[in-house]
């Protein structure tokens, strides 16, 4: 599972314009890439960025939206 919440963030990374966005998608990858992850841990952190990507949302512009959007789906 890390591995495809690692091409997720990498994803975010390379199709935004939002500063924020990809401050936080780097934040998040560094963490990954540094510490040792548990099962349950991971899949916390999975669900901490879901929950801030859908906060993103409301304020992202229409085409990062969509990029979210997409995102979104993929990790269900």
């Amino acid at each position: 599972m890390s591995d495809i919440y690692k091409a997720d963030l990498k994803l975010i990374l390379k199709n935004t314009e939002n500063e924020t966005i990809k401050q936080l998608a780097t934040e998040k990858l560094q963490y990954l890439n540094s510490h040792p992850r548990l099962g349950w841990a991971a899949s916390i952190a999975r669900g901490q960025s879901l929950n801030d990507l859908k906060y993103r949302y409301k304020n992202a512009i229409p085409d990062e939206k969509v990029k979210i959007m997409d995102i979104l789906h993929n990790a269900n």
